[in-house]
């Protein structure tokens, strides 16, 4: 026996709508010096919108088993329901990469990503990033060894960013409610105003 026998006959029916759209622009420039100098640069600007919205309709305690549909009509009850939420991110991010020779590479980076959910003064958050390299494969000393087709020496840092929450949840939220016969609002949710991106240190 499944769920709708306790129901005496139980259908729902769903449907969602999601609206996403991601808007990316991103610029390089790359040009060498006398010498050796070899340098790359890029900058680029990111936009993203979310909205999602669901809408589920039951019903339940039918006349009888011949109607399996919501529009029959043929139900003495039903519940209705659904779901709605938006959310948005923007982010502005650069990056220069040097080498000389292809022996020394230098490389630098660094974004400021901001996204809806987090709270109105902590919205942007910023993570830099570097990186060093020497190919030793490059070096004169290294020319009569045929063993090994690259040898690099590489160190890096940075800070990386997670915004993995709801899309508000920094917010103090409402939602129907029922005291007695009475209707009205109730707090679903407790907003914290301090919520901000999780920086994690990456070496």
């Amino acid at each position: 026996m499944g769920l709708g026998n306790a129901y005496n006959g139980l259908v729902q029916d769903n449907i969602a709508f999601i609206k996403q759209w991601n808007w990316q622009n991103f610029a390089n420039y790359d040009f060498s010096l006398q010498g050796g100098h070899n340098i790359s640069l890029m900058a680029g600007m990111e936009y993203q919108y979310r909205k999602y919205q669901d809408v589920y309709a039951g019903a339940f305690d039918f006349v009888s088993s011949n109607f399996q549909n919501i529009l029959d009509g043929t139900y003495t009850d039903h519940s209705t329901g659904g779901t709605m939420n938006a959310r948005g991110f923007r982010s502005f991010f650069g990056r220069v990469n040097y080498n000389w020779n292809n022996r020394y590479l230098l490389e630098a980076s660094f974004r400021a990503d901001s996204y809806s959910g987090f709270g109105k003064s902590h919205q942007t958050g910023y993570f830099p990033g570097v990186s060093a390299a020497w190919r030793i494969k490059e070096e004169a000393f290294m020319s009569d060894i045929e063993v090994m087709n690259d040898l690099k020496l590489r160190g890096s840092w940075g800070i990386v960013g997670n915004g993995n929450v709801e899309p508000y949840a920094s917010r103090t939220l409402y939602a129907g409610g029922q005291y007695a016969n009475l209707n009205g609002l109730s707090m679903s949710q407790v907003g914290n105003d301090n919520l901000k991106w999780e920086r994690v240190e990456k070496n």
